[in-house]
């Protein structure tokens, strides 16, 4: 999974995205983690504190070509969901 942090991801009118002035790791994560254990990966992985940083995980799902819409991921279900629609679809269908 790619984290993109300490940056903005900054929509445009044709539907697409740009993320600037930020930095992009590689996380590992299994897909049968929870949301809470992906953000918990991602803590380590920044070397974050719980307790001072709130993670928001955002799904650029790709609708069309070069066309992506924005969903946050809010719980365990969206994650779920996120996770499968990704394995069906392939590569490029999430970032």
């Amino acid at each position: 999974m790619l984290c993109n942090y300490d940056g903005t991801i900054v929509p445009h009118m044709n539907n697409n995205i740009t993320y600037t002035d930020g930095s992009i790791v590689f996380l590992n994560a299994a897909k049968g983690m929870s949301l809470e254990d992906t953000k918990k990966v991602t803590y380590r992985r920044l070397e974050l504190s719980y307790n001072d940083v709130e993670i928001n995980i955002t799904w650029r799902c790709l609708v069309g070509k070069h066309q992506y819409f924005l969903i946050l991921i809010a719980c365990d279900v969206d994650f779920r969901n996120m996770m499968e629609l990704f394995v069906q679809s392939g590569t490029n269908m999430m970032e």
